[in-house]
């Protein structure tokens, strides 16, 4: 099977564990499952959860951990809702690597890079709300307090202005279109792009 992505840190994952007990390590955000199936390679003593809310993470990660079958399970959602509701004990350990997935922003389809012709960003793309509801759908006060809020973006009320005004003329349709309207007011200022703070 081709891996899709080399797992990051790899080594220093495994050497956090190294007095790891007998019971369940939990990877909270699975993705493509590089990290857990070395953690089992490594770890034989140790049984897996994996939860992630992408499905075709999950769908990989299935295929990928096929050996594992005996000592894996997987739960799709996201590690806030699912992991309070586990029930497997002991929990012995827990590894999150928070951020979103290289692959998602590689697939235009998906609508996080600043390139997308579409506008979408869900990373469980069952979900019905995506980003082009809430970019064409949200009043200035809503736009205002996710930027500012989640994004940390300091110029969010020119920001949600701009969406505002744009949107007025036509739906704002692409990730490009919104990254467009985003440099227009938001200064550019060393190597980290414009609409960073807003699209994270």
């Amino acid at each position: 099977m081709k891996t899709p992505h080399i797992p990051v840190l790899l080594d220093e994952v495994l050497s956090g564990f190294n007095d790891i007990k007998s019971g369940y390590f939990v990877d909270c955000t699975l993705g493509y499952a590089g990290h857990s199936e070395a953690m089992l390679h490594t770890y034989e003593h140790l049984q897996h959860i994996g939860i992630d809310r992408d499905d075709e993470a999950l769908s990989f990660s299935k295929n990928r951990l096929t050996s594992f079958k005996d000592k894996s399970r997987l739960y799709k959602g996201t590690f806030s809702t699912v992991f309070p509701m586990l029930k497997e004990s002991p929990i012995v350990g827990v590894l999150a690597d928070f951020g979103v997935s290289s692959l998602q922003l590689d697939k235009k389809e998906r609508g996080f890079s600043f390139l997308s012709d579409n506008l979408d960003m869900r990373m469980d793309i069952s979900a019905k709300l995506s980003a082009y509801e809430v970019v064409n759908g949200y009043d200035q006060e809503r736009l205002e307090y996710i930027l500012h809020h989640y994004g940390e973006v300091r110029s969010y009320k020119r920001v949600a202005s701009a969406i505002i005004e744009a949107r007025s003329k036509k739906p704002i349709e692409s990730a490009i279109e919104l990254s467009d309207i985003i440099c227009g007011v938001v200064p550019r200022g060393g190597k980290i792009h414009p609409a960073t703070l807003s699209f994270q």
